[in-house]
């Protein structure tokens, strides 16, 4: 298969990128506190998104494609339209930043990685705390769920390391250090949804 090449000039300091699931559009979020939507692969701008006042940290698709969620530094989560670039529902109040998300393969959990360690597992139709998964000494850079999408007991890892000057730090002499997790490092926790520590 050959290598499509997509470039865009996102136009200043781009923090995070996602797909669409059906691979036709990009979304890039960016530290002048909006999301991009970019064409696939012409990579045409065909929308500029505003709604955070702050950086946007990470935006993701749903697995159904009907909305995308972003984080901002300011503290909140927006969930929108793509199809229309419209805030659905917006999320605040939070005491730490949202440094990742991850939606659970049917689109109806939402997974965010904070800047205190902690993971939370939200309803994102409702705004409802599901519940709060601990086991991070450091802020959550990375979340990935179990992609099959269908069993009960569905995972999510997350992933955390050492931050120096807002940069991750590749220690070559200790690379047991990188990604450091929980109390021990180099070790990556695995949750069930219902917060039991599976590993780590």
């Amino acid at each position: 298969m050959p290598c499509q090449i997509l470039l865009v000039k996102p136009l200043g300091i781009t923090t995070s990128v996602a797909f669409t699931p059906d691979g036709k559009t990009l979304a890039s979020g960016s530290a002048d506190q909006t999301v991009k939507l970019w064409q696939v692969p012409s990579g045409k701008l065909q929308q500029t998104l505003s709604g955070h006042s702050g950086f946007v940290i990470s935006v993701v698709y749903s697995p159904d494609g009907q909305t995308m969620a972003s984080s901002g530094s300011e503290g909140t989560v927006n969930f929108w339209d793509p199809a229309s670039g419209e805030i659905l529902r917006t999320f605040s109040g939070h005491n730490s930043y949202m440094d990742s998300l991850a939606f659970l393969a049917d689109s109806q959990t939402l997974a965010s990685g904070l800047g205190d360690g902690a993971v939370e597992l939200w309803d994102p139709s409702s705004g409802e705390l599901l519940r709060k998964l601990s086991g991070h000494t450091g802020a959550v850079w990375g979340l990935a769920f179990y992609p099959d999408g269908k069993t009960p007991g569905q995972r999510v890892r997350g992933c955390n390391g050492e931050a120096v000057g807002g940069r991750q730090r590749r220690d070559a002499a200790n690379p047991q250090r990188t990604p450091g997790s929980g109390a021990r490092p180099g070790v990556i926790p695995l949750w069930s949804p219902a917060g039991q520590q599976l590993s780590g």
